[in-house]
């Protein structure tokens, strides 16, 4: 009898330190996320670094120095920063512009961002698996006897712990989630900002409605001051200057020049505020105004801009001489 008791000790004795061996095994596999080095990738325009560590399930994306979204992406153990390294300023260009020209670009973006994020997810896997193997290994050594089960239950412990995290975390992710997140920092501002400018893009319709009735008492009030209108024989031209991107005031040139019957638009340049190659889309609207329209680019107006306006049929005078009925224009851009 004291021999089988002696065997029962024993065996509830080695089970005990097999399961203290599974849980220090267990903390390893969470230290292991700190031990490991970050992921660096691209992820859709944008280059990343990717940390992950036992703290509470959140997605943390860090856009400096604009402040941090935070999403409750999934559920878990453990969480991910994502730290926003650089921006490819063509591809989100390219994105911003598919917006701008009324597309929804978000469908190209989750495309990209889905090729992207399997080798980033690949390569964070198997780096937690590393250092989790080799965590669960070194606590098994340093225990007081070495046993190989025991190096094994410390070891098991471990990858148990980052596999099942992982798998959690996997099983529960919602993109959705970033759909509504939570801004910190100058980023806090930014749903006002969309509500705001949301809200001008609402009441277009609006101001172009009264834009064509004040164009039409223009006209009514020009005629009767001048009795019978411009005669055959006159040159009507119509002046405009910084426009700055400004759809309503195109539209307004557009009804004026319609309305007015004139020979020729003469823009002053700033057509557009920076230059760049979103604001390009705003020469799409100039073209389809029937009525010969030189420019004199303004220094707002980059070569890019310049560009575009040319191959959308716009004379551009930087410098250049042109002749309008019996009116001789010289224009040369802004040399700022």
């Amino acid at each position: 009898m004291d021999r089988l008791g002696d065997l029962v000790r024993r065996h509830r004795a080695a089970g005990l330190a097999l399961v203290a061996c599974l849980v220090l095994g267990a903390l390893a596999g969470a230290l292991s996320f700190s031990l490991q080095p970050d992921t660096v990738g691209s992820l859709g325009p944008g280059s990343v670094t990717i940390d992950v560590g036992v703290r509470s399930s959140e997605t943390n994306v860090d856009l400096p120095p604009l402040g941090h979204l935070v999403a409750d992406s999934h559920r878990g153990p453990v969480g991910f920063d994502v730290r926003v390294d650089r921006i490819d300023l063509a591809q989100a260009g390219a994105l911003a512009g598919e917006l701008a020209r009324g597309s929804d670009p978000a469908q190209r973006l989750r495309a990209d961002i889905d090729d992207d994020m399997r080798p980033l997810l690949q390569s964070l896997i198997l780096r937690s698996l590393a250092v989790a193997l080799a965590a669960g290994v070194v606590v098994g050594l340093v225990l007081p006897r070495r046993r190989v089960r025991y190096v094994a239950a410390t070891t098991v412990g471990s990858l148990g712990f980052v596999v099942v995290a992982g798998a959690m975390a996997f099983a529960s992710f919602s993109p959705t989630s970033f759909d509504q997140p939570r801004f910190e920092g100058t980023l806090a501002a930014a749903p006002d900002i969309v509500n705001t400018v949301q809200r001008h893009i609402d009441d277009v319709d609006v101001v172009e409605s009264r834009l064509e009735a004040l164009s039409a008492r223009l006209v009514g009030l020009y005629r009767s001051v001048e009795g019978t209108g411009p005669s055959l024989t006159d040159t009507t031209l119509l002046h405009v200057s910084d426009l700055h991107s400004n759809p309503v005031g195109i539209e307004l040139v557009e009804q004026t020049a319609e309305r007015f019957d004139v020979d020729a638009i003469i823009d002053t340049g700033d057509v557009t505020s920076f230059g760049s190659s979103v604001e390009s889309l705003v020469v799409q609207r100039i073209s389809r105004i029937d009525v010969p329209y030189y420019v004199v680019p303004g220094n707002h107006d980059h070569s890019s801009i310049r560009r575009a306006l040319v191959d959308a049929g716009v004379e551009v005078l930087d410098p250049g001489v042109v002749r309008v009925g019996d009116v001789r224009i010289l224009g040369a851009g802004d040399p700022a």
